[in-house]
């Protein structure tokens, strides 16, 4: 697929919009609008793309609010459940879509506690103490997820 200043513009922008909403949100735990926005990223644009807004998204706010060894794991966790996604999401109806991205944002902060825990060499204890702001991540992405999914129908198709 080639890169076209068109497509680096939509990534650049996506990102731009995406550093934009997690730092509009960052003083609610586990509250954020782009996990729902990197999934319907990649049903809409494909996994490269997809791919490319997340990991510019996750580094560029490393920067803004603490750059960390939990950047990598961070990207490494999405990169691994939006490959997931872009297998299974493009083949399910609307509702399907929501369960899975709500199951898929809460194996994404199970596996982020898992590693944070690795660091402090007890992971088990991270990731139990952690449940209940997966629980605020998984809800939340439940919620933007049609909202987000609609807009980019809208502007996309």
């Amino acid at each position: 697929m080639k890169l076209t200043i068109q497509r680096m513009a939509r990534i650049a922008i996506l990102s731009a919009l995406a550093v934009g909403l997690r730092s509009a949100f960052i003083g609610l735990p586990n509250i954020q609008p782009i996990t729902a926005m990197f999934f319907v990223a990649v049903l809409y644009l494909g996994l490269v793309d997809g791919l490319l807004i997340m990991a510019l998204t996750m580094s560029i706010s490393g920067f803004i609010f603490g750059f960390g060894p939990w950047v990598f794991n961070q990207i490494l966790a999405f990169g691994v459940l939006m490959a997931l996604w872009s297998l299974m999401a493009p083949r399910l109806s609307l509702v399907w879509q929501i369960a899975l991205v709500t199951l898929l944002s809460f194996l994404y902060g199970v596996l982020m506690d898992y590693s944070y825990g690795l660091l402090f060499k007890s992971g088990i204890t991270f990731v139990i103490s952690g449940l209940l702001y997966d629980t605020y991540h998984a809800i939340s992405t439940l919620l933007f997820y049609p909202f987000i999914q609609s807009i980019f129908r809208r502007f996309l198709k």
